[in-house]
């Protein structure tokens, strides 16, 4: 449930993130642009990449927590 709260706030609040990070590193327009398109692209990966962790901690998880209940 956090990593879906934490993703689906990223998604809500990315372009004031990609602005205000934007304005504070400075840059070309050119560069502003292309450093944008990359930020957009990243920030719709952040979900699922959060879910990949947690996959992931799931998946090493419950071998153990099953392999302790099999001992106790």
């Amino acid at each position: 449930m956090l990593a879906l709260g934490i993703g689906a706030a990223v998604l809500v609040l990315q372009a004031p993130i990609i602005v205000y990070a934007l304005s504070a590193l400075g840059g070309s327009t050119a560069v502003s642009d292309t450093a944008s398109a990359y930020c957009h692209a990243r920030i719709w990966a952040a979900p699922f990449a959060l879910g990949n962790y947690v996959v992931l901690g799931l998946s090493a998880g419950l071998p153990a927590r099953t392999a302790r209940a099999r001992h106790a």
